[in-house]
């Protein structure tokens, strides 16, 4: 089975909470987090 990832950018640090949530409401794994001024990048896969 090949490995699934989402890469998610672009995103503000402003709406990182309710994204975060919505991550683990449907079960997908956050694996890293950047940050960048006001901005954030996400690296996940389902778990």
């Amino acid at each position: 089975k090949r490995a699934q990832w989402l890469i998610l950018s672009g995103i503000l640090r402003e709406q990182e909470a309710r994204l975060v949530r919505a991550l683990k409401r449907n079960e997908i794994a956050i694996v890293e987090t950047r940050r960048r001024g006001k901005w954030i990048a996400i690296a996940c896969h389902p778990e």
